[in-house]
C-alpha cells in the first residue's frame, strides 16, 4: 500500500452513537486513525504445568478499545469547518452571504449540553484491495495553528470511541485545492494600554480541549463518553518589534514600574483565498478573542540583528457571550450534523 493514495475524510453527527452521513474529504499531510486496545494480561500467575520459571503462563484478552486520531493539514476553505465542531464550537450558517453562491458559517464555542461528536473516515490501499475505515463519536482534544509566511498549518487530534468500517454510503465532499494565503486578511489589536505592538511576523494559537478518555461502564468494551474536563485558548505572537513604548504597555501595564495588572486586548485575524470563488467575494477565516491577557516573553540581546519578541496571550472565558467567534465564508452550504 502507498501512503499517497490514502484518504481521510471529517463528519459531523446529528447524534452520539450514529456515524456521520456527509463528510468532506480533506487535503492532509498526515492522519492516524488506529485502534488501541488495553490488554488484560495477568503475571507470575502459577499453574502447575510445567517447571520453567516462566512470566506470562495464562492467557490475555483484550480489555477495552478506543480510537486515538491525529491530522495535519493547511487551511483551505471546507475542512476547518468541522475541524471546529469537534473542537467544541456550534455553528450558525446564513444562505447567500454576502452574495448568491456564498455562505457566511459563524462558529461560537458551545455550551457543556449543546457539543457533540464527530466521524473520521479513512481509505487505505489500491484497486480491490483498497478498505475503508471509520470511528464513531470522535472529539478533539487538541487544535492548533501555526501561521508563517510559509503558510497556514494546522494540526488537531484525540479520541472516538467505536472503530470499525465504513458503511460504504457515505457522502464526502472534496476539500478546495485553495489555499489561505498568510498575506492576506488583517490583523488588529484593540487595548486602552497596549497601542504599540503592530502585526506579527509568525502567530501559533491553540485549543486544548482536555477529554476525559476513561469513562467506561462495566458490561461494555467501549468508552460511554468523552466528556470535556477544562479548555485553555492560548497564543504566541512573534516576529514583534522591540520598542521603549511596548516594553512599557505590557512589561508595566502602561506604567514606569512593575504592576500586578495584567494588559488585556481583543484580537482579531483574518486570512483570504488568493482569489474570488463567486463575484469578488473570496474564501475567508475570520478569527476574534474577545478578551485576552498579554505578556512578553523574555528574550536575548545578542548578534548583529533587529530585536524582536514574542508576545504570549491568554483567551478568557468571563462574559455570558463566546470568548471566542470564527467566521467561516466559504459555497458549502451546511455544516449541520448528518
Amino acid at each position: 500500500m502507498k501512503t499517497e493514495t490514502a484518504s481521510f475524510a471529517l463528519g459531523y453527527q446529528a447524534v452520539k452513537g450514529t456515524g456521520a452521513a456527509n463528510y468532506v474529504k480533506g487535503i492532509f499531510s498526515s492522519h492516524r486513525n488506529l485502534p488501541a486496545y488495553n490488554i488484560l494480561r495477568a503475571e507470575n500467575e502459577h499453574r502447575g504445568i510445567h517447571e520453567r520459571p516462566s512470566i506470562h503462563q495464562t492467557t490475555a484478552i483484550r480489555g477495552d478499545v478506543i480510537v486515538p486520531w491525529s491530522a495535519a493539514f493547511l487551511a483551505r476553505p471546507y475542512l476547518i469547518g468541522y475541524a471546529l465542531l469537534m473542537t467544541g464550537y456550534k455553528v450558525s450558517t446564513v444562505a447567500d452571504s454576502p452574495v448568491v453562491g456564498a455562505y457566511t458559517h459563524t462558529f461560537t464555542e458551545a455550551d457543556a449540553d449543546e457539543i457533540g461528536y464527530g466521524s473520521l473516515l479513512e481509505y487505505l490501499g489500491e484497486g480491490t484491495a483498497r478498505y475503508g475505515m471509520r470511528a464513531v463519536d470522535a472529539k478533539a482534544s487538541t487544535l492548533n495553528f501555526n501561521a508563517t509566511r510559509g503558510g497556514i498549518a494546522v494540526d488537531m487530534g484525540g479520541f472516538a470511541i467505536t472503530p470499525g468500517d465504513a458503511i460504504g454510503t457515505e457522502v464526502q465532499t472534496a476539500e478546495k485545492d485553495i489555499l489561505f494565503h498568510p498575506g492576506t486578511g488583517s490583523f488588529t489589536l484593540t487595548s486602552a494600554t497596549v497601542t504599540a505592538m503592530g502585526t506579527p511576523r509568525s502567530h501559533k494559537w491553540s485549543i486544548i480541549n482536555n477529554l476525559d478518555d476513561q469513562e467506561q461502564e462495566l458490561h461494555s468494551i467501549y468508552r460511554a463518553a468523552l466528556t470535556e474536563s477544562g479548555r485553555s485558548r492560548t497564543g504566541t505572537m512573534g516576529g514583534l518589534v522591540f520598542s521603549e513604548d511596548v516594553f512599557r504597555q505590557i512589561a508595566y501595564e502602561g506604567g514606569a514600574a512593575p504592576t500586578i495588572m495584567i494588559p488585556e486586548c481583543s484580537l482579531t485575524w483574518s486570512y483570504q483565498s488568493p482569489g474570488a470563488f463567486v463575484g469578488t467575494t473570496k474564501y475567508s477565516l475570520t478569527w476574534t478573542y474577545a478578551n485576552c491577557e498579554l505578556e512578553m516573553t523574555a528574550f536575548d540581546v545578542s548578534g548583529a540583528t533587529r530585536m524582536l519578541y514574542e508576545a504570549n496571550y491568554t483567551a478568557r472565558d468571563s462574559v455570558a457571550g463566546s470568548p471566542s467567534t470564527v467566521v467561516l465564508v466559504n459555497d458549502l452550504a451546511s455544516y449541520a450534523g448528518s
